[in-house]
């Protein structure tokens, strides 16, 4: 993936194709995916990936940063409770990645919420809490581990950023390296912006401008120098693992658990990487259009979303040439030359590749 800021319309759009696949690619690699053929455009191009859902985050366990009623962030730090470090094992390896993001974060939006807004920063004040829920200490707005468990929030109520550092974080860390700590901390400063700037809507209007500003941060990341200065393989990976976090196809854009489809996600990651926090401003429900992913009909419902075997075979080789025809050019300048047709063969009767047998 080369993701380029300031580039034209063309060059974004070119991008964003190449992300969208070099990141399905990625998410493909990881054990016991399942997995939903569907076609769609982007861009005037088809695409077909496969989306699913293995786990879902963020936001607060309580309350949403529209519905945060018993305190405000601008209450939290007119009480004076700034909180320095974090609230828990500050030598954890998780920890210490959260601990350098949020110094950060709080340093970047120190400088961009100004300009994005016209009024001063506040600081997210209330407090940063790793968690470790069999411990049974819980967090501000967590009312029972479950809360907490495989999870990470922000409660605009307290105005507090909390995670579990058990199981959520380090199992994201294991299969997508250390710099997608950074990105889940960006997404949950993302709902402290809104908190901040009193943003009302759907949950998943919420969740996707979070990505946005997200993705903001995360260029910042890679163009100023910060203490993380990812590379481009890393930058890949770390959104693999914030696609990793979509919504499994059936989910309606309505229910208030909606986080949004791997494209919904990815996009607005692309959108706040290349505009800044500007472009994820203008965010409302229906703007941009979320693509949902509802289950057709009965048999594909009790298939959980997987694509019959055969509509995989047809369809998913010819959509890859309309996809290729249209971006190869683009990328090379020269013509799309077709593949030949797919050809299936028994695995015990391997033909040859290129004087390699594939076999196996």
């Amino acid at each position: 993936m080369r993701l380029q800021q300031g580039s034209n319309r063309s060059d974004r759009r070119t991008a964003a194709l190449e992300m969208d696949w070099k990141v399905v690619r990625t998410v493909q690699s990881m054990s016991n995916p399942r997995w939903l053929a569907s076609a769609v455009m982007r861009s005037a191009v088809k695409v077909v990936v496969a989306v699913g859902l293995v786990l879902s985050a963020c936001g607060s366990p309580v309350q949403s940063a529209s519905s945060a009623t018993e305190s405000t962030p601008q209450a939290v730090a007119a009480e004076g409770t700034e909180t320095d470090g974090i609230v828990g094992d500050a030598s954890d390896p998780v920890n210490e990645i959260a601990a350098a993001a949020i110094d950060d974060l709080q340093s970047y939006w120190a400088e961009q919420f100004p300009a994005a807004y016209g009024s001063e920063y506040l600081p997210v004040s209330g407090g940063f809490h790793a968690v470790v829920p069999s411990s049974g200490e819980l967090p501000p707005c967590a009312s029972s581990a479950d809360d907490i468990a495989g999870n990470a929030f922000y409660c605009p109520g307290a105005d507090v950023v909390a995670w579990g550092s058990e199981g959520l974080l380090p199992d994201l860390r294991q299969r997508f390296g250390d710099f997608v700590i950074p990105v889940v901390m960006a997404h949950e400063w993302g709902h402290a912006i809104q908190a901040r700037v009193n943003v009302e809507g759907m949950t998943v209007t919420s969740e996707i401008q979070a990505d946005c500003f997200a993705g903001a941060w995360a260029a910042h990341a890679v163009s100023d120098g910060t203490v993380f200065d990812p590379s481009e393989a890393e930058l890949d990976s770390a959104l693999a693992g914030f696609l990793y976090l979509r919504d499994e196809p059936g989910t309606s854009a309505e229910s208030t658990s909606a986080h949004g489809s791997g494209f919904d996600r990815v996009s607005s990651f692309q959108t706040g990487f290349d505009g800044g926090p500007m472009e994820c401003k203008p965010y409302v429900d229906g703007s941009p259009p979320v693509l949902q992913l509802p289950f057709t009909s009965r048999s594909d419902a009790d298939r959980g979303g997987d694509a019959p075997l055969a509509q995989i075979i047809d369809g998913v080789p010819e959509d890859l040439e309309d996809y290729w025809s249209l971006l190869f050019p683009e990328l090379t300048g020269r013509p799309w030359q077709p593949l030949n047709p797919v050809v299936a063969f028994d695995p015990s009767d391997a033909p040859d590749c290129g004087g390699r047998s594939a076999t196996g």
